[in-house]
């Protein structure tokens, strides 16, 4: 990939308020196609990664072991070039004084190489060892030299720096994208103590970024290495120091290789155990199928099942809430069919949209116009069974009066014109959350409400995204007869980024639409953001109806991203932040 190519992709990335560049300094083809199908966005080729693949510690690299830059070339030659989709940058070894630069730069660009960077680094040599490397030309200043003329020879360039010194020199020569490296990498069996804490990381590398701004503001800061090895940890680091991204070594490939291959191989050989649980999971499974009507891992997700399967085993009425296409109905049929009563019949019956006498005619029944033979409703017809009430927020209010006396007193409303004792029924409610401040009763809230299922809706829970969507495509699959589609990473990343209004059910129409609209491979990006289509089903919901409301919808349907708030809202940000203040909302 040529540089104006390489740039132009980083600079999208920074344009992006969300992007974040990732790169994975890695020395072997596997580690490569891996973190290539998990959306890296370049690849470093270096000696310290191909020692990590032979067993040995990162510092390896700069033990006079190898010919650094031949065993850089063969590896990454024979290994990733010919199957990288992204830009892989060259680890290039400035030590060797017979190290003709121009010739070398020339055979790196001829080699298919997009870039260039200084690794295996002086900056890792300190004292006087360091002074003398400097003293005779095959120091950091050969390394900034390297940098200067790779963009003669139509190459990229990497420059590792760790002092505020060294980046702002790296700046100016100038490097496309300076990376702050903290040290070698902490954690796993061949890490070593950083100087650093996670917190002391952002505040120091914060400093190094307003460095590198200020000497070129058009390069571009990025981080390795140090205390950081998760990315929770990356996460506070980069909000703390305005950084682009992040560049893993050990932390892409060492650390997740240790710990798969153990877990892996512990888990052969403790087979019997294994198959013990599996034993066990597979029995829970049979008693609990209502995990495969709400499936997901959040912490949501598992208490509304739960809660549901508190529901089954209960006689006792239950409120349901949740957003459309959140699974509300299917939460109840899962109610009723894992109850005492699953044998009895079942009917789900809708508020919205339906006058009071209407309503009472489906519910208590209603006389004929032709005769006077009085017709049942279904609290009468469905003796035994159990009834759905959707949308009770929507009912009118005398009829939330008369489905208070039945769930309070057992006994039909007199108002209905029966005798006797109420129904042997079992009563469920839904109502969308929105409704719940002031379309209930609140003596029928306090009611029904003792025993409530909460679903949550999907853009609260983006971590259930991918289990839904392996689900639901092999559904799909099933139907149509043909094997189940994939997805590729980026698709991975447009569903996790979406907002979801529509929640469940547009879930499943975007991938249906998607599936259809690509062939053998697996889904692109582009097919889910054309199923998504425009961004009409991205507008406040119709229920939100003051101004403070409205905010909160938009804040929350974005994460509580301001930038991305105030674009979605349609106002600035400032205006986002005052309307934000005005109504005590700058805490969330």
């Amino acid at each position: 990939m040529p540089r104006v190519d390489v740039l132009e992709r980083c600079r999208k990335i920074r344009a992006d308020e969300n992007g974040i560049l990732v790169g994975a300094a890695i020395g072997a083809g596997l580690m490569a196609e891996a973190a290539t199908r998990g959306g890296v966005d370049l690849l470093i080729a270096i000696t310290a990664g191909r020692f990590r693949m032979m067993g040995g510690a990162s510092l390896t690299c700069m033990m006079p072991i190898a010919d650094s830059n031949a065993l850089t070339a063969r590896f990454a030659r024979s290994e990733i070039l010919n199957n990288s989709t992204v830009p892989v940058f060259f680890g290039a070894n400035c030590m060797d004084p017979r190290l003709d630069l121009d010739a070398f730069l020339d055979r790196v660009r001829d080699w298919g190489f997009s870039g260039v960077t200084n690794f295996p680094s002086a900056l890792f040599v300190t004292g006087e060892l360091r002074d003398r490397m400097e003293a005779a030309g095959i120091g950091f200043g050969r390394e900034v030299e390297l940098v200067k003329r790779a963009q003669a020879h139509g190459l990229a360039t990497i420059a590792y720096v760790q002092t505020p010194q060294e980046a702002r020199v790296m700046a100016q020569a100038p490097a496309d994208i300076v990376n702050v490296n903290l040290g070698w990498n902490q954690g796993g069996t061949r890490g070593v103590a950083s100087r650093l804490s996670v917190s002391d990381a952002g505040s120091w590398v914060r400093h190094m970024v307003e460095t590198i701004g200020r000497a070129n503001p058009d390069v571009l800061p990025v981080i390795e290495g140090g205390p950081i090895t998760t990315a929770e940890e990356l996460v506070a680091v980069c909000r703390e120091s305005r950084a682009l991204g992040y560049i893993g070594g050990s932390t892409i490939d060492r650390m997740p290789l240790e710990d798969s291959v153990s877990d892996k191989t512990s888990s052969f050989k403790t087979m019997h155990v294994l198959r013990s649980r599996l034993d066990r999971l597979e029995q829970r499974l049979e008693r609990s199928p209502i995990e495969q009507i709400l499936p997901g891992t959040s912490d949501a997700v598992r208490m509304a099942v739960a809660r549901t399967h508190e529901a089954a085993g209960s006689e006792l009425p239950v409120l349901i809430i949740g957003e459309p296409g959140t699974g509300r109905r299917q939460i109840a049929r899962a109610i009723h069919r894992y109850g005492r009563r699953r044998n009895d019949p079942f009917r789900i019956i809708g508020c919205a949209g339906k006058t009071e006498e209407e309503l009472a005619a489906e519910l208590f029944g209603h006389r004929g116009p032709e005769d006077e033979r009085r017709r049942l409703g279904l609290l009468e017809v469905l003796q035994g069974g159990t009834l759905a009430i959707g949308d009770v927020c929507q009912a009118p209010a005398g009829l939330q009066t008369q489905f208070l006396d039945i769930v309070s007193s057992g006994r039909m409303p007199r108002s209905t014109g029966s005798e006797g004792p109420g129904p042997d029924i079992r009563l469920l409610f839904t109502a969308r959350p929105a409704g719940m401040a002031d379309g209930i009763d609140p003596a029928l809230h306090a009611r029904i409400g003792a025993l409530e299922v909460s679903l949550p809706p999907l853009r609260e829970r983006p971590e259930d995204i991918p289990l839904l969507a392996r689900q639901i495509l092999d559904s799909i699959g099933d139907r149509s007869g043909r094997a189940a589609p994939g997805l590729d990473p980026a698709a991975h990343r447009a569903l996790i980024s979406h907002g979801w209004p529509g929640n469940l059910d547009e879930l499943h129409h975007v991938l249906t639409r998607a599936s259809m609209t690509t062939g053998d491979g697996p889904i692109a990006a582009a097919a889910i953001k054309h199923a998504l289509g425009t961004s009409h089903s991205m507008t406040p919901r119709p229920d939100v109806v003051d101004e403070k409301s409205w905010l909160l919808d938009g804040l929350r349907r974005n994460r509580f991203r301001r930038n991305q708030t105030a674009a979605f809202l349609g106002i600035s940000r400032k205006t986002l932040y005052n309307k934000m203040k005005r109504h005590g909302l700058l805490s969330t």
